[in-house]
């Protein structure tokens, strides 16, 4: 996964329409697609694109994949020793 973030990274430096978006724009960019995502979600490409949104956008805040997956681990760890209920929307929540 290291290289692939790494590939990601380099090729959104030297492709021109992602120089000097805003983190507003990269966001907005995300919520794009998640929209499709919802619209889709059996559709594995669709969660490749989330994916590489969240991934750019820690890059542009200069969080490494290394920090990524540390930070990741971590809260896996934090939220396998939680207790999680369903709110009255259906979704999980910690208490």
């Amino acid at each position: 996964m290291k290289r692939l973030f790494n590939k990601l990274i380099r090729w959104t430096y030297r492709e021109w329409a992602f120089h000097n978006i805003s983190n507003q724009a990269q966001f907005e960019k995300l919520n794009e697609e998640i929209a499709e995502l919802r619209k889709k979600p059996n559709d594995v490409m669709e969660y490749a694109d989330v994916l590489m949104c969240v991934f750019i956008l820690a890059d542009r805040n200069f969080i490494s994949y290394r920090k990524l997956k540390k930070a990741f681990r971590k809260k896996l760890k934090i939220n396998i020793n939680r207790k999680w209920v369903k709110d009255s929307k259906g979704v999980n929540q910690h208490i």
